[in-house]
């Protein structure tokens, strides 16, 4: 690789280094020359560190997040050994291949301390897509020892710490042993085992390689480049001081996402990507690592032969599921509620429908057979919050999330507020790949379809809760996972609402893309017919009454033909009908 920049010093610089360097090799033997007036040392009260000079040295390696594309760009900085700032000597190369190669040769450098940083595009493990947008990740190394160095996640998170450590008086070697173990603590990793970061892989086995992998997939969750690479800053910034990542909203939101994506076969869909890249047969096993960060987050501890069959809930108050039972099941923490399921059919209304389900880890897989015999033919699925069937109280739960796959089904929460014969429920719609369901309380309806009638308010009903249902009346199959509760700052992010809104404003919520009308600078749903919905516009269309009509009423003319009732169209536009003077019909102008 080619030599972008070279060392800009003139003669006389050149000649007082020189004599610095001929200096400390005389006070080599025992004694110490050391000046707190030196331009470019610390005055931490550091050990002194021995210089290194290197000769016609080859460093190779390879630089991952997930792997950079080729054509990356890659340097290598020199770094002084009194404070690690940059010499002004840089190195310049490109990655080589998709696997994120890369290798300098025939360095001379008058120090063994380099900064690597790689800056481009990067094979993403959680989508197993390549990034939109490029990231940048740096590795603090000593060459003096090694020809091989490897740029990742870990060796970025631990260089601000690793500089902190040696400003305030470590060497080089004691700051990166205490900046290695203190990021990995901080991910719930405990093992002092695993040191060198610059030497890990996500394509190698090992305990160190598993870690690297599942901080990189924690870390990445969901998130754009930007706010991947915003994360990792505010996360640098703070340990930066005290080595301890405070920052526990982050740290929950983390462990939320983990948590949701341990379930079914999640895990495996990221090392299937990992595989479909071709890079590498081998895969270190980062489930254990991922699992282990959520547990200890949630406060459950390890799920091994001890705990087996045991029920512990989840402590974490900023939790998405705070206070949620998880029972040990065969080495995983798995959410009770997988464990109370149930299957109905119509055949107590002497129907045919049948169902089968099956528990894959924390997901519900099921299929179902609606038959066509009595006319209101169904079968369903559901779990009751506890074995004796009583109401327990979610009024902490602001919004009911779950994630679901397949047929559309009507969502019913169980409530003795109902009455026998009476459901609070929504009706969800089909959807051919993961969609994430955001129910607030208030978006239930009531319905009674026997004699036992109860409260047709939902006022209440969360604070009364006795089971969740999923019902169908179309022959498919479902799978469903993730089921909690979400706040409601978190259902506005996700749904893209902002409060406090325009009182009138109506919109299609992002997510549930269900209709929402602001009242009282609240987002509520609302359907055409609500109160405060006549003429209300979405994208072309009206709500006029209770129904949806083509906003250009003379287009809606041409493939009707008639009115309805109540309305006229004049010039183009809606507008209300006179009622006639016999009360039998009404009249519209001319025109």
């Amino acid at each position: 690789m080619e030599r972008e920049a070279e060392e800009g010093l003139n003669f006389m610089k050149k000649f007082l280094e020189i004599a610095s360097y001929t200096a400390l090799a005389f006070t080599a033997f025992g004694l110490c020359a050391c000046s707190s007036d030196d331009k470019d040392k610390h005055t931490g009260g550091a050990t002194e560190e021995t210089q290194i000079a290197i000769e016609d040295k080859t460093i190779a390696g390879v630089s991952e997040k997930g792997p950079f594309v080729k054509g990356s760009a890659v340097r290598l900085y020199e770094l002084n050994v009194d404070n690690l700032g940059q010499t002004g000597r840089a190195f310049t190369g490109k990655i080589a291949s998709d696997r994120g190669d890369f290798r300098f040769t025939h360095l001379n450098l008058e120090s063994q301390y380099v900064l690597l940083e790689a800056n481009g595009f990067y094979r993403n493990e959680v989508s197993g897509k390549n990034s939109v947008a490029s990231i940048s990740l740096n590795a603090l190394v000593d060459v003096s020892d090694r020809e091989t160095a490897n740029i990742n996640l870990l060796t970025h998170l631990a260089y601000e710490r690793m500089q902190h450590l040696v400003d305030d008086g470590s060497s080089v070697a004691e700051a990166k042993k205490q900046a290695e173990q203190e990021i990995l603590k901080a991910f719930r990793v405990a093992d002092e085992s695993i040191e060198g970061f610059e030497g890990l892989s996500i394509f190698e086995s090992g305990k160190g390689n598993a870690a690297l992998l599942a901080i990189s997939i924690l870390m990445q969750g969901d998130l754009s480049e930007a706010g991947f690479s915003e994360r990792l800053a505010d996360f640098a910034y703070d340990i930066e001081d005290d080595g301890v990542w405070d920052d526990s909203v982050t740290a929950t939101k983390v462990a939320d996402w983990a948590s949701a994506r341990s379930e079914g076969d999640y895990y495996a869909s990221i090392r299937k990507n990992m595989e479909d890249w071709e890079l590498s047969d081998t895969i270190p096993e980062f489930e254990k690592s991922v699992d282990k960060f959520w547990w200890e987050n949630y406060g459950l501890g390890d799920c091994d032969k001890k705990t087996e069959g045991e029920l512990r809930d989840n402590k974490n108050s900023l939790s998405e599921l705070a206070h949620a039972t998880f029972r040990c099941k065969d080495g995983r923490w798995l959410k009770k509620i997988y464990d109370d399921w149930k299957a109905y059919t119509d055949s107590v209304d002497r129907g045919v429908s049948t169902i089968s389900y099956r528990n894959a880890g924390d997901t519900i897989k099921a299929s179902f057979d609606i038959g066509k015999k009595i006319g209101y033919d169904y079968a369903g699925l559901g779990y009751w919050l506890n074995e004796r069937g009583e109401p327990e109280d979610y009024s902490d739960c602001e919004v009911i999330k779950y994630s679901y796959k397949g047929n559309g089904h009507k969502f019913v929460a169980g409530s003795p507020l109902g009455g026998e014969d009476g459901d609070y429920y929504i009706y969800i719609t089909d959807s051919d790949e993961w969609k994430t369901v955001y129910i607030p309380w208030d978006y239930l309806q009531y319905e009674c379809w026997g004699r036992v009638c109860g409260e047709e308010t939902i006022e209440g009903v969360n604070g009364q809760v006795t089971n969740f249902t999923w019902h169908f009346e179309k022959t498919g199959s479902i799978e469903i996972t993730g089921i909690g509760c979400i706040d409601r700052k978190g259902y506005l992010e996700a749904e893209k609402l902002e409060e406090p809104c325009e009182s009138g404003e109506m919109k299609i919520a992002a997510a549930s893309e269900r209709m929402v009308l602001c009242t009282d600078k609240v987002w509520k749903p609302a359907r055409c017919g609500d109160e405060g919905t006549e003429g209300k516009i979405l994208g072309n269309q009206i709500c006029l009454g209770s129904s949806w009509y083509e906003k250009d009423c003379d287009k809606y003319l041409e493939s009707a033909g008639d009115l309805p009732a109540g309305y006229c169209c004049t010039e183009g536009k809606w507008t209300n009908a006179t009622l006639a003077e016999d009360e039998k019909g009404f009249i519209c102008p001319e025109k």
